[in-house]
């Protein structure tokens, strides 16, 4: 399991990024974005293709990208 907490995000102009490489669900993986969706300062969440073919979440808080997770 692949998680992320308001720790993990950067800021305005300057998001956090991480890839995830070994990612498979066929194992059981799963990103755990619950802590960034709910609660007081809830982020948003966009799926976009990278570029390379390669899907990359955009977590926003106000329309401004603060972390960004690729899977690759």
């Amino acid at each position: 399991e692949f998680v992320w907490n308001a720790a993990d995000v950067g800021a305005s102009g300057a998001p956090a990024h991480d890839t995830v490489v070994d990612f498979n669900s066929d194992e059981g993986d799963v990103l755990n974005l619950s802590y960034l969706l709910s609660g007081p300062g809830a982020h948003t969440i966009e799926g976009v293709d990278n570029g390379s073919g390669d899907l990359q979440l955009n977590i926003k808080d106000g329309g401004n990208t603060v972390q960004e997770i690729e899977l690759s």
